[in-house]
């Protein structure tokens, strides 16, 4: 499978509402069933939409709000992509604003029903602002 650019800016653009609005659903519908969303390199990624639906409501809808995200789309070699994302949010957990930079590497497998790119492997590499140091918005 081969993707092009306007696909993969459509996918990211969906990702970025989905995170900003804190929408489990419409992230969820980012994947195929059984994708793999790995958050960190060194733990097992989140299976399917059961597990990134868990995953998502734990991390993202309970722990965070006012969450602004962006992206550049780096590369694009068949089926992966690869870009640069950053976030900033509220975190509620640890009652502080984060900054967060990091590198999407995006495995497309097949398109949904309206033609939109799934995602079957989301692998991120990531770094996060300390909880007492405030981000620069």
């Amino acid at each position: 499978m081969s993707v092009a650019r306007d696909e993969v800016l459509a996918w990211l653009a969906a990702y970025e509402r989905g995170w900003e609005s804190r929408d489990t659903d419409l992230i969820v519908s980012l994947f195929t069933a059984d994708g793999l969303y790995r958050e960190t390199r060194f733990r097992p990624p989140f299976v399917g939409h059961s597990g990134i639906r868990a995953y998502w409501e734990t991390d993202v809808v309970a722990r965070q709000r006012d969450i602004e995200f962006s992206s550049t789309l780096w590369a694009i070699e068949g089926d992966i992509a690869y870009a640069h994302w950053q976030a900033t949010f509220t975190d509620l957990k640890k009652a502080a604003s984060r900054k967060v930079d990091g590198v999407f590497r995006l495995t497309f497998a097949s398109r949904n029903n309206n033609g939109g790119l799934l995602c079957r492997e989301l692998e991120e590499w990531w770094q996060i602002t300390p909880a007492d140091e405030k981000a620069a918005r």
